[in-house]
Protein backbone atom coordinates (compact mmCIF):
# COMPACT_ATOMS: atom_id res chain seq x y z
CA UNK A 1 0.00 0.00 0.00
CA UNK A 2 1.25 3.16 -0.67
CA UNK A 3 1.46 6.17 1.55
CA UNK A 4 1.11 9.45 0.81
CA UNK A 5 4.01 12.23 0.64
CA UNK A 6 3.95 13.93 3.88
CA UNK A 7 6.22 16.66 4.62
CA UNK A 8 6.64 17.05 8.51
CA UNK A 9 6.58 20.98 9.41
CA UNK A 10 9.50 22.28 11.17
CA UNK A 11 10.09 21.41 15.37
CA UNK A 12 9.19 23.87 17.36
CA UNK A 13 11.48 25.51 20.48
CA UNK A 14 10.59 23.26 22.80
CA UNK A 15 11.52 19.82 20.53
CA UNK A 16 15.38 21.24 19.65
CA UNK A 17 15.65 22.88 23.26
CA UNK A 18 15.37 26.35 22.24
CA UNK A 19 18.20 26.53 19.78
CA UNK A 20 15.85 27.19 16.75
CA UNK A 21 15.20 30.88 17.40
CA UNK A 22 18.64 32.02 17.78
CA UNK A 23 19.82 35.01 15.97
CA UNK A 24 22.69 34.18 13.31
CA UNK A 25 26.64 35.53 14.49
CA UNK A 26 28.48 36.82 11.58
CA UNK A 27 32.28 37.36 12.43
CA UNK A 28 33.84 40.39 10.38
CA UNK A 29 37.94 39.97 10.06
CA UNK A 30 38.02 43.30 8.88
CA UNK A 31 40.36 42.73 6.07
CA UNK A 32 37.60 44.35 3.64
CA UNK A 33 37.98 47.89 5.02
CA UNK A 34 41.53 48.15 5.19
CA UNK A 35 42.94 50.46 2.92
CA UNK A 36 45.11 48.98 0.39
CA UNK A 37 46.98 52.26 -1.26
CA UNK A 38 50.38 52.43 -0.83
CA UNK A 39 50.90 50.38 2.47
CA UNK A 40 51.84 46.47 2.90
CA UNK A 41 51.62 44.30 5.83
CA UNK A 42 55.23 43.81 7.85
CA UNK A 43 55.29 42.04 10.55
CA UNK A 44 58.65 40.07 12.49
CA UNK A 45 58.73 38.22 15.40
CA UNK A 46 61.37 39.73 17.62
CA UNK A 47 62.89 38.98 21.05
CA UNK A 48 60.28 40.19 24.12
CA UNK A 49 61.10 43.74 25.16
CA UNK A 50 62.31 44.91 21.39
CA UNK A 51 58.89 46.39 21.06
CA UNK A 52 59.18 48.35 23.59
CA UNK A 53 62.12 49.89 23.21
CA UNK A 54 61.32 50.95 20.17
CA UNK A 55 58.58 52.58 21.16
CA UNK A 56 59.99 54.37 23.53
CA UNK A 57 62.63 55.61 20.65
CA UNK A 58 60.08 56.42 18.39
CA UNK A 59 58.15 58.83 21.09
CA UNK A 60 61.07 60.49 21.84
CA UNK A 61 61.93 61.20 17.68
CA UNK A 62 58.14 62.26 16.99
CA UNK A 63 58.65 64.61 20.61
CA UNK A 64 61.70 66.07 18.28
CA UNK A 65 60.00 66.47 14.75
CA UNK A 66 56.63 67.89 17.11
CA UNK A 67 54.72 65.36 15.64
CA UNK A 68 53.06 61.89 15.57
CA UNK A 69 54.84 58.91 13.73
CA UNK A 70 53.68 55.57 13.34
CA UNK A 71 55.84 52.35 14.22
CA UNK A 72 55.90 52.27 10.11
CA UNK A 73 57.19 55.32 9.57
CA UNK A 74 59.61 54.90 12.43
CA UNK A 75 60.78 51.86 10.45
CA UNK A 76 61.66 53.58 7.34
CA UNK A 77 63.33 56.37 9.09
CA UNK A 78 65.49 53.62 10.80
CA UNK A 79 65.96 51.88 7.47
CA UNK A 80 66.82 55.27 5.55
CA UNK A 81 69.52 55.88 8.48
CA UNK A 82 70.96 52.40 7.55
CA UNK A 83 71.20 53.18 4.27
CA UNK A 84 72.84 56.24 4.37
CA UNK A 85 75.38 54.40 6.99
CA UNK A 86 76.03 51.58 4.11
CA UNK A 87 76.83 54.13 1.02
CA UNK A 88 78.74 56.16 3.39
CA UNK A 89 76.14 59.40 3.25
CA UNK A 90 75.35 61.59 6.33
CA UNK A 91 72.43 59.91 8.53
CA UNK A 92 71.32 63.48 9.46
CA UNK A 93 70.87 64.28 5.55
CA UNK A 94 68.84 60.77 5.32
CA UNK A 95 66.66 61.69 7.76
CA UNK A 96 66.30 65.37 7.02
CA UNK A 97 64.86 63.58 3.58
CA UNK A 98 62.15 61.87 5.58
CA UNK A 99 60.99 65.04 7.66
CA UNK A 100 57.77 66.07 6.57
CA UNK A 101 57.36 70.10 7.41
CA UNK A 102 54.02 71.04 9.87
CA UNK A 103 51.68 72.76 8.10
CA UNK A 104 50.97 76.06 9.46
CA UNK A 105 47.72 76.56 10.81
CA UNK A 106 46.57 78.78 8.27
CA UNK A 107 47.15 76.54 5.36
CA UNK A 108 45.74 73.86 7.30
CA UNK A 109 42.74 76.14 8.16
CA UNK A 110 42.45 77.26 4.15
CA UNK A 111 42.97 73.39 2.76
CA UNK A 112 46.28 73.51 1.87
CA UNK A 113 47.72 70.08 2.83
CA UNK A 114 49.73 69.07 0.05
CA UNK A 115 53.58 69.21 0.36
CA UNK A 116 55.09 71.34 -2.63
CA UNK A 117 58.98 71.31 -3.69
CA UNK A 118 60.62 73.29 -6.09
CA UNK A 119 63.73 74.82 -7.48
CA UNK A 120 63.46 78.59 -7.97
CA UNK A 121 66.44 81.29 -8.47
CA UNK A 122 67.77 83.13 -5.39
CA UNK A 123 66.00 86.11 -6.74
CA UNK A 124 62.40 83.98 -6.91
CA UNK A 125 63.30 82.93 -3.30
CA UNK A 126 63.93 86.47 -2.02
CA UNK A 127 60.63 87.99 -3.76
CA UNK A 128 58.54 84.87 -2.68
CA UNK A 129 60.11 86.12 0.77
CA UNK A 130 59.21 89.42 0.70
CA UNK A 131 55.93 89.42 -0.31
CA UNK A 132 55.08 86.74 2.30
CA UNK A 133 57.07 89.10 4.88
CA UNK A 134 54.45 92.36 3.69
CA UNK A 135 51.14 90.58 3.14
CA UNK A 136 51.48 88.39 5.86
CA UNK A 137 50.40 85.40 4.19
CA UNK A 138 51.94 81.95 4.02
CA UNK A 139 54.39 80.65 1.19
CA UNK A 140 51.04 78.32 -0.22
CA UNK A 141 49.08 81.28 0.35
CA UNK A 142 50.73 83.04 -2.22
CA UNK A 143 51.36 81.02 -4.54
CA UNK A 144 48.03 79.74 -4.48
CA UNK A 145 47.08 83.61 -5.07
CA UNK A 146 49.33 83.78 -7.55
CA UNK A 147 48.46 80.41 -9.50
CA UNK A 148 44.60 82.31 -9.49
CA UNK A 149 45.91 85.17 -11.18
CA UNK A 150 47.62 82.92 -13.73
CA UNK A 151 44.52 81.11 -14.52
CA UNK A 152 42.80 84.42 -14.68
CA UNK A 153 45.18 85.56 -17.10
CA UNK A 154 44.89 82.41 -19.12
CA UNK A 155 41.25 82.78 -19.29
CA UNK A 156 41.46 86.28 -20.89
CA UNK A 157 43.94 85.67 -23.29
CA UNK A 158 42.28 82.42 -24.82
CA UNK A 159 39.20 84.66 -24.99
CA UNK A 160 40.62 87.55 -26.80
CA UNK A 161 41.86 84.88 -29.13
CA UNK A 162 39.13 83.35 -29.93
CA UNK A 163 37.58 86.97 -30.45
CA UNK A 164 40.64 87.30 -33.26
CA UNK A 165 39.03 84.86 -35.31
Amino acid sequence: MARDPYIAPPPNAAETYGNVNVAQVRHVDGRRNRSKKDQEQFNTKVRRGFAAQVDDLRRDVAAELKRDITRGEFLEMMFAGFEASRSEGNLADALQALRRPEIPPQDLAHGRKQLLTFYASRDVEEALAEIVKTRKWSLGAVVEDMMAKAARLMQLEQGAMKKKR
